[in-house]
């Protein structure tokens, strides 16, 4: 069905409301032929593509399985969006970076995550401190996801760089994102040349980054952290125990699983035997 509005501002105003009354299904279908009737308008496109964006964030919020089709879409429309408005690109270039990350770590695509590393430096070279303070995190993070992608050593490196660099976060998901990454690059590190001293780093990111609500994955890899420390105190061992029991009661099936129990325990018998 299509929709007779005469400006963006109109379609705009449309869009408001279906999503205040979480419409998403009206809102999409109301910017479905944006290329036709508004091909030149930045802000119908930006709408579009916040449409869809905003579509797949809340259906997953809900619990169901939206597909990344949305986020595609979205992707495509904020391009539009910044090839019309390339020298106000701001707010289209924020939403495509948003795209490109989600995208590039769902698809382990590592073009689309270079794409986003490039997106966020750009996005970090501003005068307004919060915005630069954001996107120091972001960079950090974008490349150590292109780094675990594409399995590139410099990228890690250049990853550990940018954390050391950036302004660490203080509240909400961003300090899950940022601890999470940070926890995945120094574990990489530290496993490279055994460095004890990143691997206690690596499980204290985790730990942080469980803080703002855990989940099996990250339980595993602060267990696997503390499964190789070759002198751990009686807290690091206690810590190793106690995950790697949770981990077997709920999947001791699972082959990672279990080759971190047997680790474990063979860590456990040197341990003693010292």
């Amino acid at each position: 069905m299509s929709h007779p509005f005469q400006t963006p501002e109109e379609l705009v105003k449309f869009i408001e409301t279906r999503l205040e009354r979480g419409e998403l299904d009206a809102a999409i279908e109301s910017v479905a032929d944006v290329d036709s009737r508004f091909p030149d308008s930045a802000l119908a496109h930006h709408v579009a593509g916040l449409v869809h964006e905003r579509a797949y964030i809340e259906w997953n919020a809900r619990g169901e399985t939206p597909e990344l089709s949305l986020y595609e879409e979205a992707e495509r429309q904020y391009r539009i969006a910044l090839e019309l408005e390339e020298h106000d690109e701001f707010l289209h270039l924020e939403r495509l970076y948003a795209c490109l990350f989600v995208l590039g770590t769902q698809h382990n695509d590592a073009d689309r995550l270079r794409e986003a590393q490039a997106a966020a430096l750009r996005l970090l070279d501003t005068e307004d401190r919060e915005i630069e303070a954001i996107y120091s995190r972001e960079s950090a993070i974008v490349t150590a996801a292109l780094a675990r992608t594409a399995n590139d050593p410099a990228e890690w490196d250049r990853a550990e760089q940018l954390f050391n660099e950036a302004i660490e976060p203080v509240s909400g998901r961003e300090v899950f994102f940022f601890y999470y990454y940070r926890g995945l690059t120094t574990r990489e590190l530290a496993q490279r040349e055994q460095d004890q001293e990143r691997f206690r780093k690596a499980a204290g990111y985790f730990r942080q980054a469980g803080a703002q609500g855990t989940n099996r994955a990250l339980e595993f890899l602060m267990a696997d952290c503390l499964v190789q420390l070759e002198e751990p105190t009686k807290e690091e061992q206690q810590g190793a125990e106690n995950l790697v029991g949770v981990l077997m009661d709920i999947n001791p099936a699972d082959p990672l699983i279990e080759s971190l129990h047997k680790r474990w325990e063979i860590r456990k018998k040197l341990l003693e035997g010292n």
